[in-house]
């Protein structure tokens, strides 16, 4: 259990499986980890997102090399990139951290947010209680099955060029923004169809931006084509 892998640091479980962070311990660490730059532009959370970003993606690359022996580095790759994915985290986070435990002056937290709070507890943990435990904290929470086993494997940025080279429309994806720091960059990238912008992704790269608003004009627009 969690309570025995971080003394202080508890998770009770409450309705729909809901896990809420309650930071009772001391150690400096964890309690920065819930401290967005808008609270306190020195003492935040910055570096330890950056460190737990590093060993999310060590874990969860060695978790899939032991586990799918035969598989080559193209399905590796793919899969861990669906796990550490921008959107799969916010899910995690969200679903792990409410809103109130995260120290901010900002009137609504964005879910990039809870995605980079989870990867600054996950630094946290691996600072306090070293590689071990953070195994085991992201087997249980983030490497989890019933999240990630619903990501398909569709190329839905294929999928929205070959259904829109039947019906003659014309599609561009277009890099709306892009911010953030060098190690964590987030890209906004709009998908215009005949010149009118309809769907917007996000993402920590190009591709799964585009594949995120790919997929929003598929539900979108040709659910019934």
């Amino acid at each position: 259990m969690l309570k025995k892998l971080i003394s202080k640091l508890r998770f009770s479980t409450g309705k729909k499986d809901n896990f809420f962070l309650k930071n009772k311990t001391t150690k400096k660490s964890y309690s920065k980890a819930f401290v967005h730059k808008s609270f306190d532009e020195k003492e935040h959370n910055e570096r330890l997102e950056f460190l737990g970003d590093s060993v999310l993606s060590l874990i969860v690359s060695e978790i899939l090399f032991h586990e799918n022996k035969k598989k080559g580095e193209g399905f590796l790759s793919k899969k861990r990139s669906r796990i550490i994915s921008r959107k799969h985290l916010n899910m995690v986070g969200k679903k792990l951290i409410p809103d109130t435990r995260i120290k901010s002056t900002l009137k609504k937290i964005p879910p990039n947010i809870f995605g980079n709070t989870l990867e600054a507890v996950i630094g946290a943990i691996y600072l306090e209680k070293g590689l071990n435990d953070a195994k085991k904290f992201v087997r249980k929470h983030v490497y989890n099955p019933i999240y990630f086993n619903r990501f398909t494997d569709t190329d839905f940025k294929s999928e929205v060029l070959k259904i829109s080279q039947k019906k003659g429309f014309l599609v561009e994806f277009k890099i709306y923004k892009q911010t953030g720091e060098e190690h964590k960059k987030v890209f906004t990238i709009d998908l215009y169809i005949n010149k009118k912008q309809e769907t917007r992704g996000e993402g920590r790269s190009i591709k799964e931006a585009e594949q995120i608003a790919a997929e929003k004009a598929i539900n979108k627009l040709f659910l019934h084509i």
